[in-house]
């Protein structure tokens, strides 16, 4: 599940017996899940008889509880390490793959932190000089999404950046301009048209977006949905998305100010 590790706990390892192996194959490596996807010199009438030999004696799969949905709630985590920079991560609750508002939330991000002409990179490293990097980002899974911004600061700057970070983040949902719009929907095009450069990565998104959306979306569509956002509906988004409760995680010396509460105060009454 999102936010626990990948390989899970120490307890979860030790209680691994065949019996648990097998009886997740079951569920989970089914006919009605799997998804053959393919790209390039492909024949498909020969694809699908390969695909049928290998994968046609699979069955239905037993029946398993159902996945929770995903949950956000915030929270905060620090650990203190002898670093010469402090590295913060700062989230609220995103945009899910199948969630209106999804294109707007990476729109969002790319305008305020998504290169060097955005406005946290001239605001937080350019004008202020308190980060070397810094950038927001989107996260979309199925049923959830995660945005926000990192960053690495001088110990002594942590609060100063966090501060002048949240504040451009709200200034952001208040005033993007058709302009930075324009940039951000330039560079999530380039960004589509990257992720269909090779055959592999044509295959991986097909069937990424089968398994999500149920079937392969053509990357017109996608860039079509891209021009189609206003910046009234990115800016709405935004804001949506800084009034959730926040999430802040700091790996360094120090984190005075530095937690979800202060995080939340800051941006409170100020974003709409």
């Amino acid at each position: 599940a999102i936010g626990r590790p990948i390989l899970g706990s120490p307890a979860s390892v030790n209680g691994f017996d065949r019996d648990a192996v097998a009886g997740y194959l079951g569920r989970a490596y089914a006919a009605p899940r799997i998804v053959v996807a393919a790209s390039g010199a492909v024949e498909p009438d020969a694809l699908f008889e390969e695909a049928s030999r290998r994968f046609g004696g699979f069955g239905a799969g037993a029946p398993g509880a159902e996945e929770p949905a995903a949950r956000y709630v915030g929270g905060e985590k620090r650990v203190k390490r002898r670093t010469e920079q402090s590295q913060i991560v700062i989230g609220f609750p995103g945009r899910g793959a199948r969630e209106d508002g999804n294109y707007a939330a990476h729109a969002f991000a790319t305008a305020a932190g998504g290169g060097m002409s955005s406005r946290l990179f001239q605001e937080v490293r350019e004008k202020r000089g308190l980060a070397y990097s810094v950038q927001a980002f989107h996260w979309t899974f199925a049923d959830a999404g995660l945005f926000g911004f990192s960053a690495g600061a001088a110990p002594g700057d942590v609060a100063e950046l966090a501060r002048a970070a949240l504040d451009t983040l709200a200034e952001t949902a208040r005033g993007l301009d058709e302009a930075e719009l324009s940039r951000a929907k330039a560079q999530m095009k380039v960004a589509l048209l990257a992720a269909t450069e090779s055959s592999p990565a044509r295959a991986d998104l097909a069937s990424r977006q089968l398994l999500v959306h149920g079937r392969a979306i053509p990357p017109a569509e996608v860039a079509a949905r891209i021009d189609a956002l206003g910046v009234e509906d990115v800016r709405a988004v935004g804001a949506g998305m800084l009034s959730g409760p926040p999430s802040v995680a700091l790996v360094g010396p120090k984190g005075d100010w530095l937690d979800a509460a202060a995080v939340a105060a800051r941006l409170a009454g100020g974003v709409s």
